[in-house]
């Protein structure tokens, strides 16, 4: 995969690997998605704008930011079941 070759313990934005590839936006999204999957450290945070291959503190402070994430889609999914947003029509949703 090209990005594992593109990544460092530095991180790069997104268009830096993109430069540095020659992949489109969408294909390394995919291959950092894929290298995630397969348990490559690959960390990115709000912080640091970029994607870098991280040791054990930035995976912990990864993933800590990943479930912030997902807990607050997930909440805010519930209330848009739910019909809880103010101009929300009640929908069904069928999971």
């Amino acid at each position: 995969m090209k990005v594992r070759e593109a990544l460092t313990s530095k991180p790069k934005t997104r268009l830096q690997i993109v430069q540095e590839t020659g992949l489109c936006d969408r294909e390394v999204r995919r291959q950092i998605h894929e290298l995630r999957d397969a348990g490559v450290p690959v960390c990115s945070d709000s912080h640091s704008k970029g994607y870098w291959l991280g040791n054990r503190d930035d995976v912990s402070r990864c993933s800590r930011e990943m479930r912030a994430r997902a807990y607050k889609l997930m909440h805010t999914a519930r209330k848009m079941d739910t019909g809880e947003i103010e101009g929300q029509e009640k929908i069904n949703v069928l999971v």
